[in-house]
């Protein structure tokens, strides 16, 4: 009996030491992190750092937060998507005033400059799997809008999965 005892200790301390040193691949971030300066460069340190569900902003003429500025603000936003298959996707990006936006560390919208309120879209053929995505602001005076959306070509934009709701 004490033989087969050993034999189950040994086996489970095993498999504990090897669930423990094998990790599993992280992964898709399902949320952006975002950090806010009260400067228009994203320069020293950021106010503000939150986790954020959407970028869907649309701030109007009032501030983010109450620790940022209304005006003369930026901000950065980080996250890695899953992408389900190989395919081109849409990336369209709204701002009021200045936005970029990088995939897999990549330029792929530039419109870094005072504007009012506009679009711009680029298309980006991408593999299946992790990508990640980075989202530059600022906001010069006035109005602040900062939106991302995706969506693969020819296929609709997945709705955001944190705003489902079901009523009847």
């Amino acid at each position: 009996m004490s033989r087969h005892y050993f034999k189950y200790v040994g086996l489970s301390l095993f498999l504990f030491l090897l669930l423990t040193l094998v990790q599993a691949a992280p992964a898709a971030d399902s949320a952006w992190q975002a950090s806010y300066w009260n400067n228009r460069t994203l320069s020293g340190n950021p106010v503000l750092t939150r986790t954020e569900t959407n970028l869907d902003h649309d701030w109007g003429d009032n501030a983010p937060d109450p620790a940022v500025q209304k005006d003369e603000f930026s901000a950065r936003w980080t996250r890695t998507i899953n992408i389900p298959a190989a395919a081109t996707y849409r990336f369209t990006a709204t701002m009021d005033d200045g936005l970029r936006v990088w995939i897999d560390g990549a330029l792929v919208i530039d419109s870094w400059t005072d504007s009012q309120v506009h679009s711009l879209s680029a298309d980006r053929s991408l593999t299946a799997g992790d990508h990640s995505l980075k989202v530059e602001y600022y906001e010069a005076g006035g109005k602040a809008v900062a939106k991302l959306t995706w969506a693969q070509v020819g296929g609709s934009a997945p709705p955001p999965i944190a705003n489902w709701k079901g009523e009847y």
